[in-house]
């Protein structure tokens, strides 16, 4: 009887000792997650054909990954956008529709990306700006927060230059740039770059999920001057020149936007437009050293990289500058995704969400799914085989509670459903939405099932 007691403590022994070892084994086995969110980044980079920017280093990234031409942010604004997709799921569902609130205090106990991870075993660090606001609830997912800092000195180097100001009455309406004689690691970019290279770098026991969350190219335009040198103002593409005849609702443009491009001076138009270039390539250069630094570290290998901007922004687009709008310029973003792992395609140009990324980290790390995200993984498009993963992409504002619903080939925006302002666009053959045809009596039908769409959605409809 001894013997059987024995034999069986001794059985539950290595059955535990078995389980632990490979439970181990599972979690050094999954890969590594470096989750790159740039403030304001649109569509203006070499991999989605722009020939003026200077981005070599996301240029590569996106070589070695997925590039998804028509994703789609679901708020084009900093707060809800990143509630959303750090939560997967839509502003109507995490109630967060304005820069105000915060995710954990609006739904507590929400599940989130890092969150998650961790609590399957990861180790989770972030730096700079990934949620809108930085709480308590909100430390508590991270294992390390990796913000740099930046001395009184670098501060003092930071704030030299040439000052542009364009007061358009408000300092939400306002532009600002400059570009001062100061070192990358100067401004706050730089030094979480910094910061997160060095951490990037420390043997680690178990996989990891690193958020970097670059503050640029949101306004204001402070970057060093090197970055200004790489381009001539004159010699970059200027959108809006393609709309100086267009005439579209009043209501369908953002009210900052509007009030800036009655400020801006045609000098002062050219001077934004080279500043968000020059800061484009400011974000790009921290990209490459934080590749580097995995590269150094022998992680490359083993490390799903995403990059995306957490909405678009209007760089003269529709005579409009900045967001919280629902054309192309403010509402697609770029996103790429790179998994050495395994063979991907190179592009997707079939309309995928930002609050896809959630799930499709879940899917490609072989975590247990969340039946509650509200996104689609997007592993089978990115393996090529799924030709579809979604039918149609949402995005939405505040403003009039404005929606938008885009397909493959059409972008469908009500600016003002109280009044039916819509407009329709055939973005296959006017990639630049300069020609409405909400009136063309053809497309009755197919507003009428985008309409219906929008509805399921629990947009507002006339």
């Amino acid at each position: 009887m001894q013997t059987n007691n024995r034999m069986h403590k001794l059985l539950i022994t290595l059955a535990t000792m078995l389980l632990t070892a490979l439970n181990a084994f599972c979690e050094q086995s999954r890969p590594n997650v470096i989750f790159m969110v740039s403030d304001d980044l649109n569509c203006y980079l070499g991999a989605y054909g722009n020939k003026d920017v200077i981005s070599p280093n996301i240029d590569k990234l996106a070589a070695r990954g997925t590039v998804f031409t028509n994703a789609a942010c679901q708020f084009p604004v900093c707060g809800p956008s990143r509630s959303s997709f750090m939560s997967g799921l839509r502003p109507n569902t995490t109630g967060i529709i304005s820069n105000g609130p915060s995710l954990y205090k609006t739904q507590p106990g929400v599940k989130t990306i890092p969150s998650y991870f961790k609590n399957h075993g990861y180790v989770t660090a972030r730096a700079g700006k990934v949620f809108n606001h930085i709480d308590n609830n909100e430390k508590t997912d991270w294992d390390f927060i990796l913000d740099g800092g930046t001395s009184p000195e670098a501060r003092k180097r930071a704030n030299t230059g040439n000052e542009v100001l364009v007061d358009a009455g408000h300092i939400h309406w306002n532009a600002m740039w400059r570009d001062p004689e100061c070192r990358d690691e100067d401004l706050a970019d730089g030094a979480n770059t910094l910061s997160v290279s060095k951490w990037i770098k420390k043997k680690k026991d178990k996989p990891f999920f690193l958020a970097m969350g670059f503050l640029k190219p949101h306004r204001p335009l402070i970057v060093p001057k090197k970055y200004y040198e790489l381009y001539d103002p004159k010699k970059l593409y200027h959108s809006w020149s393609r709309y100086a005849n267009e005439v579209i609702p009043a209501t369908a443009k953002n009210t900052a936007g509007s009030k800036l491009e009655e400020a801006i001076t045609a000098e002062q138009r050219m001077g934004l437009n080279h500043a968000y270039y020059a800061t484009v390539s400011y974000v790009d250069a921290q990209v490459g050293k934080l590749m580097q630094a995995l590269d150094d570290a022998g992680l490359k290998e083993n490390t799903i990289v995403v990059l995306f901007g957490d909405n678009g922004t209007h760089l003269g687009e529709h005579l409009c500058w900045g967001k919280n709008m629902l054309f192309e310029a403010s509402a697609r973003v770029p996103l790429i995704i790179a998994d050495p792992a395994n063979k991907t395609v190179k592009s997707y140009d079939k309309v995928v969400e930002l609050i896809d990324l959630f799930p499709t980290l879940i899917e490609m790390c072989e975590l247990p799914q969340l039946d509650e995200l509200e996104g689609t993984s997007l592993q089978a498009a990115m393996n090529g085989t799924a030709d579809s993963v979604k039918a149609v992409s949402f995005s939405q504002v505040q403003v009039r509670d404005g929606w938008s619903v885009r397909t493959d080939r059409w972008r469908l925006i009500n600016a003002d459903p109280a009044n039916q302002t819509l407009l329709l666009y055939d973005l296959k053959n006017d990639p630049h939405e300069l020609n409405n045809q909400i009136n063309n009596p053809e497309r009755i039908a197919l507003v009428s099932k985008l309409k219906n769409l929008a509805i399921s959605k629990g947009f507002k409809v006339k």
